[in-house]
């Protein structure tokens, strides 16, 4: 499957959902439609002001939900019930937002997150939220409630012969009480768009998302987006001197991709940021690695990497690329490769599963490591079986 299908397909996804979030001036007394939700801070339920008025527009009803349900306003509580036939609004929901004084943009994601669940059980079509904005930020909360009610309501059928959902989706969210702030839902909207892609190439099968889809996929982003692109193919990768790299990659038919994709903004940056992630479309996952452990324990305690301290090559500088599988010539624990830079570790906290070095680019692919908690569980049972003793980090020279 190519990144265009890909594209493709997550495009079409979103079409079929259909949805609109868009902000209005509407006061949420005179606001009409489905679900009307409305936010509320702990031990802050009275009705007053415009919530009286609401309450007196909709028969009591608010007033009737929150003694029945005993709703206080605490985070992660929430009530909803039907209207009477005849009003303007169908359903409406309440959702506790905690003490005023911790509100901030993440829980407003997930407040927005949870309203959107509660008026996709309740087949709402339409739906208005009113809640608070965090730090007096309209703008930044706007964009937190959009990114959270999108990415709730995100569904990924494309590998299911029938939909999950075949019921009413809702087509329309209007954002009541934070002015004009579409700009903000814009800006969400595209954050999200990234985050979906970025999920739904996580979660395709290693058939659909190859080293190479990996590598089309980001030609894609840097074609649409004005981005520059680098892929070094195997042959550049050797000649580089990246053998703990094509380490993983060579147990797979498949070529690695190492990525590299730049932003350059206009003018003057103000600094130089670097995100760096692994790449890996599919992972075997160690194979049977205790029983590895067992048949070259010998070598490993006999080695002088293993005796030490280990050193951990710990940051890199470009996105890896790989395809680990279980042919070909997998890497196996004690063999040692040759890197094409060395970082000496500070002895805390070095990733799981990471390469670990004691001289100078040169590593031995032991899976150790300092810290009792970075250590795979199993590894960890079997080497304190064996009573292993690691030097203190402050005698490493």
């Amino acid at each position: 499957m190519t990144s265009a299908i890909l594209k493709d397909e997550v495009n079409d996804k979103r079409q079929n959902q259909g949805m609109e979030i868009r902000a209005t001036d509407t006061p949420r007394v005179d606001w009409t439609g489905d679900t009307l939700a409305l936010g509320f801070f702990e031990d802050a339920v009275e009705l007053t002001g415009d919530l009286a008025q609401l309450d007196q527009k909709l028969s009591g009803t608010l007033k009737e939900l929150i003694e029945e349900t005993e709703f206080k306003g605490s985070v992660g509580s929430s009530a909803v019930t039907r209207v009477g036939a005849g009003s303007s609004v169908r359903k409406v929901i309440l959702v506790g937002l905690g003490k005023s004084d911790t509100l901030t943009v993440d829980s407003l994601r997930r407040v927005a997150a949870a309203i959107a669940r509660m008026a996709k059980q309740q087949k709402s079509k339409t739906l208005g939220v009113s809640l608070p904005a965090a730090n007096n930020d309209t703008a930044l909360s706007a964009q937190a409630i959009a990114e959270g009610i999108t990415l709730a309501l995100h569904l990924d059928n494309r590998f299911k012969s029938e939909p999950e959902d075949k019921g009413a989706k809702l087509e329309q969210v209007e954002l009541l009480g934070l002015g004009d702030v579409q700009a903000a839902i814009n800006q969400g909207n595209a954050i999200c768009q990234g985050v979906i892609l970025a999920r739904e190439l996580v979660a395709a099968p290693p058939n659909s998302v190859t080293p190479m889809t990996l590598a089309q996929t980001a030609q894609d982003i840097a074609s649409a987006y004005g981005m520059t692109l680098e892929v070094l193919e195997k042959d550049e990768c050797e000649k580089l001197g990246m053998g703990a790299f094509l380490g993983v990659a060579q147990a797979s038919e498949m070529p690695p991709k190492f990525i590299h994709l730049t932003y350059k903004p206009e003018g003057t940056p103000r600094r130089k940021v670097a995100i760096v992630g692994k790449g890996l479309t599919f992972d075997s996952g160690g194979l049977n690695l205790k029983e590895l452990l067992e048949k070259q324990q010998e070598i490993l305690e006999q080695s002088e990497a293993f005796q030490k301290q280990p050193l951990c090559i710990s940051t890199r500088v470009k996105q890896l690329g790989y395809d680990d599988l279980t042919k070909g010539d997998y890497q196996q624990i004690g063999k040692i490769v040759k890197k094409i830079y060395v970082q000496k570790h500070d002895g805390i906290n070095p990733p799981q599963r990471e390469q670990y070095t004691y001289k100078a680019k040169c590593s031995v692919n032991c899976y150790y490591g300092y810290d009792r908690h970075i250590i795979d569980k199993a590894i960890y049972q079997y080497v304190e079986n064996k009573k292993a003793k690691i030097q203190d980090n402050q005698n490493i020279k």
